[in-house]
């Protein structure tokens, strides 16, 4: 009690330093979290505002897009109609050849089924005379067979009954003989244990005094294996603390090269679209493609759009005002111009137009005059000097309205020469004319292309620099973060050597101090035990003297009683034999008559089956013939009416295809602009990432505070319970001690766990610990057989289930190939040859476990996500992935639940079409409300609901429908 009640003091003093320090990092980590919680806070709101922006250019994107669409479909509804009377006819001839076949088949069964129900009738009436008899003679045997089986019942009982009587008498002679026999065994066994016992103490008194030496040396080596374990521990705590710092700088520069490499991709993207424009001269005549590709002169010359560059806010204003000008070539001389003319004449390519710089070199430079809210065109323009004239000639006396812009169109009558345009290109006020409108979503994209080309080469060179450095220091710290990993291995391999050497000592050091303590018990607890055993021994050789002669007169009386009851059971046995026999034959002849019973009946009902079934076959086969004929007949008038229309779409067809193209080239525009907003919001996003996984850091380190706080105080209370359990003793009392100087708190420590072991081990001696032993050997035995066993079943299971897993991976690529062709020949069939789809592997590697990437990029469309196709494209794009599964292995029938609900009527069309095409191989069941599909189908049923709960299958006549 003394020793633990030291104990306990240095405890809590520990605690208590230890729980002021924790609550000192606990009020540094939540001003912390404060901090992060702001950034965080201020972070989100520029987020919100930059996705607000992104929604409006998603939204013109989307439009675009949907104008697109609207023309292709346009497009492929007008493909479409060209195809689908050829597919009417041919469908009508099919269905009439089959109508033919089938209504020669049924007239042919209905003559054989009129035959075979006579004969039905015939045979029924000679079965059922048949039956009567066998019941007959079935009564009569189950009389006989009842008053057997009371005989039978009657033996039995007695029989059970003597059984019963001879068993207990012989129970009776066996527990006499037993109780003699134990009685001089156990005499025998006493003995054996006396000398047992006094050999055993001799051998143990020897080992006990071994024992005492050994003890001694193992507890100095275990003390110098703990010191060297306590250095290594310390050298682990300060690598796992560096390993920490290097794993927070890696996973920052990782993010760094992501975000890095995000941006170079938005730039590169930029550049590329840019470049593609500026070299294929997207959106311009075809006149301007051809001179680039094949005048000499022409194709060395800029556009007047290309040598003009200016702010990105003017640019709107400038391209409006110069829009009859942006196309001309800006050229030398005249005779280039006449000479690319000429060329264009030649080939018949439509026209261009040329400014001449030479005409322009005497071209004044205009003054500017300062005018309220407005600024000269010229004064914004970034351009080359030798085309500064030509600039001064287009732009004299032009000037740029950035106040009060709604009032361009008066400032006219206030400078009579002077040409005014509006900043955001609304108007544009002349001498005698005033122009403007609403500005395009696309204006003010043509100026300054090939400046924009040479700023963003610039700087995906400084973005591909950059991220070129930021990689370099994220492999130099993996590379160090590697290093200490191995050398923490290495340490951690060290410290469990130590560890388990440690272990060992220590369990070699107690076991031979508990050996040696155990075999002093033993030796005082086998006197006493000797002392016993000759005490029982004298009594035993007492108790066998009285009761040798009363046993044996007891023993001849239960033997005469048994030979009597054995004689009866002998005589009553046969008899019972008999009677059992005569019972058993009369029992099977019971039983074969009730089966022919049985046979008979079954014979007789499925003959009234067949009845019925020829009756049923015979009523459906003449309404086939009838509902046949009237079908076949309203086919030959629709094949008719088929072959005498047709149809045209070419010239409709080549306006949309111009149409069509148009659209691209706009849709490809706001694309661009799309994307550089989506590359802002993904660095604000990775900022904000940041920002939270600081903040997740800082919860993890409070949270770890707060654990270790909770376990300081669990541990404090189980020692105060412990104290008040086993010495009963308040810590309250104790709070304010302190520990004593003089003591040290490891041999402390170790005293008390000495003497609180000793304490537990005490306990009885058990006398059979040999027979313990022996019997837990036999045990170990055949559990190390077992475990070898299992280690061979382990082996044989591994390369069982390598096998499975390489067996599973060949079968599944085969059958994703085959779904595969399956998906894209199922998916161009329902939009058209020149449609885009694949089934793609995100993990070739592990394809069993690999995540499968749908493409699907209908014709004239570029969707970014699956949200942008249609409702019917999404619906026509999962029936083909359906139908690319069910062709691997057809089912015989499939259940549609109204999949061609969000489809309009040409993609019902091809829905329908698709499901005739594989309903020779399976029966499609249709759940719809669609009318063409219900005009598609050969078998028609309505479900109403005649009243509250109760629904009612309503067949329909599609052929009397064709007639209404």
């Amino acid at each position: 009690k003394e020793l633990s009640t030291e104990l306990a003091l240095f405890t809590i003093s520990g605690s208590k330093q230890t729980f002021e320090d924790l609550n000192q990092q606990e009020e540094k980590q939540q001003r912390e979290k404060i901090e992060l919680d702001t950034q965080l806070d201020t972070s989100e709101a520029q987020l919100q505002e930059l996705k607000l922006n992104s929604l409006d250019r998603e939204k013109g994107l989307a439009d675009a897009q949907k104008q697109l669409n609207e023309k292709v479909t346009l497009i492929l509804q007008y493909e479409n109609d060209k195809k689908v009377s050829n597919e009417k006819l041919t469908h009508l001839k099919e269905k009439e050849t089959t109508l033919s076949v089938l209504l020669t088949q049924d007239k042919i069964n209905l003559i054989t089924t009129q035959e075979q129900l006579k004969i039905i009738d015939e045979d029924r009436f000679n079965e059922e005379n048949l039956l009567v008899k066998l019941e007959n003679q079935l009564i009569e045997l189950k009389v006989i067979l009842d008053e057997t089986g009371k005989k039978h019942d009657r033996l039995k009982s007695d029989l059970h009954r003597l059984t019963s009587e001879a068993q207990g008498i012989q129970l009776s002679l066996h527990e006499s003989e037993k109780s003699l026999a134990v009685t001089q065994t156990r005499k025998e066994s006493l003995q054996k244990e006396i000398d047992r016992l006094t050999k055993d103490t001799g051998e143990r008194n020897i080992e006990h005094d071994e024992l005492n030496i050994i003890s001694e040396s193992s507890r100095k080596l275990k003390d110098e294996k703990e010191t060297e374990q306590n250095v290594l521990l310390q050298k682990e705590e300060n690598l796992s603390h560096e390993i920490i710092r290097l794993d927070e700088d890696l996973k920052k520069y990782t993010e760094e090269v992501i975000t890095e490499g995000r941006k170079l991709d938005a730039k590169q993207n930029e550049f590329n679209l840019t470049k593609s424009l500026v070299e294929n001269l997207e959106g311009y005549p075809e006149s301007l493609r051809y001179l680039r590709k094949n005048s000499p002169s022409a194709g060395r010359a800029p556009l007047l759009s290309e040598i003009l560059n200016c702010q990105t806010d003017y640019k709107s204003a400038l391209e409006n005002f110069l829009d009859p000008f942006m196309n001309y070539f800006v050229i030398d001389n005249i005779e280039e111009a006449s000479r690319a003319i000429n060329l264009l004449s030649e080939a018949s390519k439509g026209r261009a137009n040329f400014f001449i710089l030479k005409n322009f070199e005497s071209t004044p430079s205009p003054e500017s005059v300062n005018i309220e809210n407005c600024i000269p065109a010229l004064s914004i323009l970034d351009i080359e000097n030798k085309y500064q004239n030509l600039c001064n000639s287009l732009l004299r006396n032009v000037y740029i309205v950035t106040e009060n812009q709604d009032s361009t169109p008066y400032l006219q009558n206030e400078n009579s020469t002077t040409i005014f345009i509006s900043k955001n290109g609304k108007y544009c006020r002349t001498k005698l004319s005033l122009s403007g409108g609403s500005v395009g979503l696309f204006d003010g994209k043509r100026i300054g292309r090939a400046k924009h080309l040479e700023n963003l080469s610039s700087e995906i060179g400084l973005l591909s620099l950059k991220l070129e450095q930021t990689k370099a220091y994220r492999d130099q710290i993996q590379n160090q973060l590697q290093q200490s990993k191995q050398n923490k291995e290495k340490l951690t391999f060290d410290k469990n050597r130590l560890q388990q050497e440690v272990n060992k000592l220590t369990h070699d050091f107690s076991s031979v101090r508990n050996k040696a303590e155990h075999l002093f018990s033993s030796i005082e607890n086998n006197k006493t035990i000797i002392d016993g055993l000759f005490e029982q021994l004298h009594s035993i050789d007492a108790t066998l003297q009285q009761n040798n002669l009363s046993f044996q007169e007891h023993f001849d009386q239960l033997r005469s009683e048994y030979e009597i009851i054995t004689g009866k059971l002998t005589g009553l046995q046969h008899e019972f034999n008999t009677v059992t026999e005569a019972l058993n034959l009369q029992n099977s002849d019971c039983n074969q008559h009730n089966i022919n019973c049985i046979q008979q009946k079954n014979k007789i009902t499925s003959l009234v089956r067949d009845h019925a079934y020829k009756t049923s076959l015979h009523e459906t086969l003449s309404k086939n013939i009838l509902n046949n004929s009237v079908e076949v007949d309203q086919i030959h008038i629709r094949i008719r009416e088929l072959l005498e229309s047709s149809t045209d779409f070419d010239s409709q067809l080549i306006q949309l295809y111009t149409e069509k193209e148009t659209l691209d080239v706009a849709v490809n525009v706001v694309e661009t602009e799309y994307f550089k907003t989506r590359g802002f919001i993904d660095e604000l996003e990775s900022q904000i990432r940041n920002i939270r996984h600081r903040r997740e850091q800082s919860d993890q380190i409070a949270l770890a505070i707060r654990e270790k706080t909770t376990e300081l105080k669990i541990q404090l209370n189980s020692l105060k319970e412990r104290l008040n359990v086993e010495f009963n003793i308040d810590i309250n009392n104790i709070l304010e001690r302190d520990p004593s100087p003089d003591i040290n708190e490891d041999e402390l420590r170790e005293k008390v766990n000495k003497q609180k072991y000793q304490l537990d081990n005490y306990g009885p001696i058990n006398p059979m610990a040999i027979e313990a032993f022996n019997e837990i050997n036999e045990r170990h035995t055949f559990i190390i057989t077992q475990k070898e066993d299992l280690t061979r079943a382990k082996e044989s299971l591994l390369k069982t289930i390598e096998e499975i897993e390489l067996t599973a991976k060949d079968n599944f690529m085969n059958a994703f190939t085959k779904i595969r062709e399956n998906f894209i020949m199922v998916f161009r069939s329902l939009f058209t040859q020149d449609d885009d789809c694949d089934l793609v592997l995100m993990d070739p590697s592990d394809p069993t476990e690999s995540d499968v990437q749908i493409i699907a990029k209908p014709k004239g469309k570029r969707p970014l996500s699956i949200s942008q196709l249609s409702g019917g494209e999404k619906t026509l794009t999962a029936t083909a992935l359906l139908f690319g599964i069910y062709l691997l292995k057809p089912a015989p029938f499939c259940i549609f639940d109204e999949v061609d609900a969000p489809l309009d009527d040409m993609n019902i069309d091809k829905f329908n079409n698709i499901i005739r095409k594989f309903s020779s191989d399976s029966q499609f069941i249709i759940i719809t409300h669609n009318k063409r599909t219900m005009a598609s189908t050969d078998i028609l049923y309505g479900i109403t609901m005649i009243e509250q709960g109760v629904t009612q299958v309503v067949p329909v006549d599609l052929s009397e429908m064709a007639e209404a």
